[in-house]
């Protein structure tokens, strides 16, 4: 047997999270070592760290979220990302369940809690500020962690709201905290994480780029059609995940975490297991960066986004993955 090509990933999250859970699934069943590649995934402080060193060669991909890219793709950075993660925005701004604070005008004056001043989601919130007639600052921001560290500043009032992304809320919730969502008023069906590549390692790594892509989408599949088994393969990796009294309390929870805000619920038809960018929507999104002072420069989609990976992906067996 061929021995298996090394393939990094660096991800914009600062732990293992049920973000990360198609590349758990994908290792777990042998999509990535039927690929002929042995996946390690290298977790990050913040969005940032992350771009910058998948984009300067210490990783051959990245699984983050856009804004850091494009403003370094102005000073020089080049790549592009090849995948959407998932089909909708990755952040918003969360308040306890019952606040009085429900719309983004009740912000005003509010301290947000983020889990650092690096992090993507104050380029959402700043923009969900805007569009409520707010002009934020960072005076609003609080760094406040993630997990625990997040819902206490939460619970005991030092912040009004979090603005965190999809899978830090999941945990949250699933410690049994409830809250309710601030949404961003024309982002929220835009994705805003991908697969990044950079220039030089598309050009050295191309056939694994192009088998890493075509594993992830299969376990997305594996992970609509078989939730209960996706579950365990989840806890493997994060066995502080596993929270219940009962199994049947823990499983519970389980689908609950995998299935928040779910791109690729039970019943997602097979050929929309792999979307591709759409750039007039992304060409928004850069409207968006723009406006927060990420980039100034005349930046398109196609610069920074590329199909061109997912369509040398091929045929996937998806009725296979059913059984």
């Amino acid at each position: 047997m061929a021995a298996l090509e090394a393939y990094v990933v660096r991800s914009g999250a600062p732990t293992p999270n049920s973000g990360s859970a198609t590349i758990y699934v994908a290792e777990k069943l042998g999509y990535f070592s039927d690929e002929g590649l042995a996946v390690e995934v290298r977790y990050s402080q913040n969005t940032s760290q992350a771009t910058q060193l998948a984009a300067s060669g210490e990783a051959d991909a990245g699984s983050f979220s856009f804004e850091a890219f494009v403003a370094g793709y102005e000073k020089g950075m080049r790549g592009r990302f090849y995948l959407p993660i998932n089909t909708q925005n990755l952040f918003w701004i969360a308040t306890l369940q019952g606040s009085e604070i429900k719309t983004a005008e009740q912000l005003k004056g509010k301290k947000i809690g983020v889990t650092n001043m690096g992090s993507g989601s104050l380029v959402i919130a700043r923009s969900i500020l805007r569009a409520a007639g707010i002009k934020p600052d960072n005076g609003m921001f609080v760094p406040v962690g993630t997990g625990a560290s997040a819902r206490q500043a939460l619970e005991t009032g030092r912040v009004d709201a979090l603005s965190l992304w999809d899978a830090g809320y999941s945990a949250i919730e699933r410690s049994g905290l409830k809250m309710q969502w601030i949404m961003h008023p024309k982002l929220k069906t835009v994705p805003s994480v991908g697969i990044f590549v950079s220039e030089a390692s598309f050009k050295a790594k191309k056939k694994a780029h192009i088998g890493f892509i075509r594993a992830i989408i299969k376990a997305r599949a594996y992970m609509a059609y078989h939730r209960e088994e996706a579950v365990k393969i989840y806890w493997a990796k994060v066995p502080g995940a596993r929270v219940g009294e009962t199994p049947e309390e823990q499983l519970k929870n389980g689908l609950a975490e995998i299935g928040f805000m779910d791109p690729f619920p039970p019943g997602t038809p097979d050929d929309k297991m792999a979307p591709r960018f759409n750039f007039d929507d992304v060409n928004y999104y850069l409207s968006v960066l723009k406006e927060d002072g990420v980039f100034t420069a005349d930046i398109k989609a196609q610069d920074i986004f590329s199909n061109t990976l997912l369509d040398e992906v091929g045929s996937i067996d998806f009725a296979a993955i059913k059984k």
